[in-house]
């Protein structure tokens, strides 16, 4: 599966799979309803999302600003 993101113009996270046009995930914000401060925090915060997807030692991205990612369960 290959994954890919767009930001909007107002910092809106687009979470894409393959060459689909329509995205999977629109997250206006933080999980927890905190406004992205900019698009580049943003852009973080897709990166490590399909990072936890694509990557299963990888963490969850975080709910909130300031937070380090949640990391997963142990198998």
């Amino acid at each position: 599966m290959a994954l890919r993101y767009e930001i909007d113009k107002n910092n809106y996270v687009m979470i894409f799979e393959n060459e689909s046009q329509v995205p999977f995930l629109l997250q206006p914000n933080y999980p927890n309803g905190g406004e992205w401060e900019s698009a580049e925090e943003a852009k973080a915060w897709a990166e490590l999302y399909i990072e936890s997807i694509e990557n299963k030692d990888a963490p969850y991205a975080p709910s909130e600003r300031g937070l380090a990612g949640r990391p997963k369960l142990t198998e």
